[in-house]
């Protein structure tokens, strides 16, 4: 299995997962390097990019002490503003799956602060969703300007869809999701 953390931060998600499960391969993506421990292990790729849906650059908006980001303009909580914010790359990350990938046995924990809308959607959109055999996202509709709670349960519908069960038994607005390859 490979393991991808979107919003990797301080890589505690990954040594959470490291105690669990054993991966092929590990990458963690990352555009605040401030959060970033600074010996990484040689068995993680670090790629200092924010998953987007484009390749480029973006603002990242951030907090007074850095611990909150968002390429998200509209994010109300994390103490972030518009008038704050360092210039970042991006990643077209559903193209980088179809490119990168062809098994479906991808471990995809994302916590990007609120662009996850867009990127599970494109990736519902190309295909690349059908990479993915474990899906874990921290949502965040409630701390969104124009974003209701129809829009995020037309996501997951979109997601349920695509094959995946849903196992709630998530802290907060963190959602589970396993491929039902019974579907």
């Amino acid at each position: 299995m490979i393991l991808i953390v979107g919003g990797a931060g301080k890589f505690n998600t990954i040594k959470r997962y490291k105690q669990d499960y054993t991966f092929q391969k590990i990458y963690a993506f990352e555009p605040n390097v401030s959060s970033v421990p600074e010996v990484i292990d040689d068995d993680i790729i670090f790629i200092n990019k924010a998953i987007s849906t484009k390749n480029g650059c973006a603002k990242l908006y951030t907090s007074t002490n850095y611990q909150s980001a968002s390429l998200e303009p509209g994010k109300t909580t994390g103490g972030l503003t518009c008038n704050k914010y360092k210039i970042v790359e991006t990643i077209d990350f559903p193209a980088w799956l179809k490119e990168t990938f062809s098994l479906a046995n991808i471990l995809l924990d994302m916590d990007i602060e609120g662009t996850e809308y867009k990127v599970l959607g494109a990736m519902i959109e190309n295909g690349s969703i059908n990479l993915i055999e474990i899906l874990t996202v921290e949502y965040h509709w409630n701390k969104l300007l124009n974003m209701t709670i129809e829009n995020h349960k037309e996501l997951l519908n979109k997601i349920k869809s695509a094959g995946f069960v849903f196992d709630c038994n998530g802290a907060g607005n963190t959602i589970s999701a396993l491929k039902d390859w019974v579907a």
